[in-house]
């Protein structure tokens, strides 16, 4: 496992996302569970499908 600390990013609208996002959305891409499209959601998906917060 890598000892270098987790990026994050800033996109555009707001949107900031770390490598552990990014690589979540990759393995998702290629098994074809998504489009590669980022999407501003309502709420802050979890493992459940929803934010407890």
């Amino acid at each position: 496992m890598s000892t270098k600390p987790e990026e994050t990013y800033r996109l555009a609208g707001g949107i900031t996302v770390t490598d552990a996002d990014l690589e979540a959305d990759a393995q998702r891409f290629e098994a074809g569970e998504c489009d590669g499209a980022w999407k501003v959601l309502p709420v802050r998906p979890t493992l459940s499908g929803f934010d407890l917060r």
